[in-house]
């Protein structure tokens, strides 16, 4: 399987760009390149990327991934058109986008007959494209991380509110001594008292 490349990458970077502004061809041919300003034979090369990462069919026609493109969501639809062209790159590297040239390049090796020159184009290629989309991922355990907080925060201000509105609980206690009470007495009564009262275990 030969994987497409372009020589100048600037060229596939402003195409790609221009692609969410310009408006929509019926045919995205080699005639259209050069109506952009592109006239130069290598710059037809971003045809076949166009076609490989499923934004034209095989006549040139827009595609519905290319129509996507041309909206808001531009970055996240170019990285849906990467992976289906290059599936079997992300069959075997998950995270293929981030990998190194030298590791691209030993992959491209089993796959095409090209020379080195050509092998390092197909890599720059790729990289360029990767760098355009959106492969940011966003980890679902920080979603759920700021979820759990949030609950917590919710379950601590109630908990705050129930404290703050739970009813006082007061207790009176009065004694009445004699006046010919002993100082023995007296430390008799608040032993007792300090017992019954604050000692959890007393029966």
């Amino acid at each position: 399987m030969n994987y497409p490349y372009i020589l100048k990458q600037t060229t596939l970077k402003e195409i790609l760009k221009r692609i969410t502004s310009i408006g929509l061809p019926p045919k995205f041919t080699g005639v259209y390149l050069e109506s952009l300003g592109y006239k130069s034979s290598n710059d037809k090369a971003v045809l076949s990327v166009l076609k490989f990462i499923n934004f034209l069919d095989s006549s040139g026609v827009p595609t519905e991934l290319y129509k996507k493109y041309r909206t808001n969501d531009s970055e996240e639809i170019l990285k849906e058109g990467i992976k289906k062209g290059y599936s079997d790159l992300f069959d075997v590297y998950s995270d293929a986008n981030s990998q190194s040239d030298a590791l691209l390049i030993n992959f491209f090796v089993t796959k095409t007959d090209a020379g080195k020159r050509v092998q390092r184009a197909m890599v720059a290629t790729f990289k360029t494209l990767c760098s355009i989309a959106n492969f940011d991922s966003t980890p679902s355990t920080s979603i759920s991380n700021g979820e759990s907080n949030e609950n917590s925060n919710k379950i601590n201000s109630i908990k705050k509110v129930g404290m703050i509105n739970a009813p006082a609980l007061n207790i009176n206690i009065q004694i009445e001594l004699p006046g010919s009470a002993t100082p023995e007495q007296y430390e008799s009564i608040f032993k007792n008292m300090r017992k019954y009262l604050f000692d959890e275990n007393a029966e």
